[in-house]
């Protein structure tokens, strides 16, 4: 039997899972209070604080939101993000790429992520990591008391063979700031980026918001396509879901070559929106 102690705020839960192909964690988190409407980050929010008590990678990461009866809603107008990090970026000065730590994050249009087989981020048993959880809305009609369902899938250290570790590479579009404001009309938003160690992409994994339509990652020198996908919206321009990328043969990236990240979008209104535009590379070393 292992055991987790799960922080939030001055008070401690003790959970705990059997394992022995790794454990299956469930948190909730709330309850939160939706009342009137806000944009995306705008929303209210809880966070709790984690600590592992044993070292080991995180597999799978997953998240329903309830409503005040413990069913599931439908999260399509109210769920902004779940995230789990540790610690802020570390920037690369100049070249628009951060060294990121633990930072995985759940959004509208993605509720759920996991690593390719034989792959995983690294946990300790020493760091206190972070979740928040964060509603928006676009309608006050769904105004009501929710709750996030956060399910974690971790593999540990005496569990059989150790998955991979998985280097996080976290890159905005805009270089230094994943913020930016869409105008009407047709338009691409590119970043070219040096990458800063040669290895494997096995998961790559994008934050956007409204009316973008494609997301591309290219060899900035060759301009030969490394990832594509279209990105689904809804009538009002929302992500009906957004593109992961994950392969267990992977992507082969070279230190020291460039590479350049793509947003195309599409405005059809007459007015500029505030958006934004991350992608977060894991790369095996």
């Amino acid at each position: 039997m292992r055991y987790y102690l799960i922080l939030e705020f001055a008070v401690a839960f003790l959970l705990c899972a059997p394992s022995s192909q790794g454990a299956v964690i469930l948190l909730n988190v709330g309850p939160v209070a939706l009342h009137g409407t806000f944009a995306p980050m705008a929303g209210p929010h809880k966070r709790l604080h984690i600590r592992f008590n044993h070292p080991g990678w995180l597999r799978g990461y997953s998240v329903h939101i309830l409503d005040d009866k413990g069913k599931v809603a439908d999260d399509r107008d109210i769920f902004c993000h779940a995230t789990i990090r540790e610690g802020e970026p570390a920037n690369m000065p100049g070249n628009g790429i951060y060294f990121d730590k633990l930072h995985l994050i759940l959004e509208q249009g993605r509720t759920e992520m996991h690593f390719p087989d034989g792959y995983g981020v690294r946990v300790d048993s020493t760091t206190d990591y972070s979740l928040e959880a964060r509603l928006q809305s676009r309608d006050a009609a769904n105004d009501g008391i929710y709750s996030f369902q956060v399910r974690l899938e971790v593999a540990y250290e005496d569990d059989g063979a150790p998955p991979k570790d998985l280097q996080v590479l976290y890159i905005p579009i805009n270089g230094e700031d994943e913020d930016w404001t869409m105008p009407p009309g047709e338009n691409e938003l590119r970043h070219e980026f040096t990458m800063p160690y040669s290895g494997t992409i096995h998961l790559a994994e994008f934050h956007i918001h409204e009316y973008v339509k494609k997301l591309s990652l290219f060899d900035a020198a060759s301009k030969r396509t490394l990832y594509e996908s279209p990105v689904a919206n809804d009538a009002k321009g929302y992500p009906l879901s957004i593109p992961t990328y994950e392969s267990a043969e992977g992507i082969p990236v070279a230190a020291g070559k460039r590479y350049e990240f793509v947003l195309a979008y599409s405005n059809p209104t007459n007015r500029s929106y505030h958006s934004m535009g991350i992608m977060r590379l894991f790369v095996n070393r």
